[in-house]
């Protein structure tokens, strides 16, 4: 499905909270805009989606000075460190780019 990506990042960090617990951040994050009509709002809200681990990232620098454009992006749902069912980004295809700031 072809998705507004408007931001890509990544985070690589690890270390210990400030309650002693070890944590670590290895992800990807991609960005997206979608439409919004509700009685309440209207417009765009912006998504966020993990992707991959961080090293996942310089895949994307092609579509580095392209953004905001659209990107095909797979959707699956994977499972948190909580137990908590969440969506990510299983597969990019950042060939299929239309920039919309060109």
């Amino acid at each position: 499905m072809k998705f507004l990506v408007s931001r890509i990042g990544k985070q690589l960090r690890s270390g210990v909270s400030k309650a002693g617990n070890a944590y670590s951040m290895d992800y990807t994050e991609i960005v997206v805009s979608v439409p919004l009509n509700t009685a309440e709002s209207f417009g765009s809200k912006e998504l966020v989606y993990q992707y991959g681990t961080a090293a996942d990232y310089e895949k994307l620098e092609v579509l580095r000075g392209s953004l905001p454009c659209e990107v095909e992006l797979e959707l699956g749902t994977t499972v948190d460190s909580y137990g908590n069912p969440k969506t990510v980004v299983t597969s990019v295809k950042p060939n299929v780019v239309t920039s919309v700031n060109k």
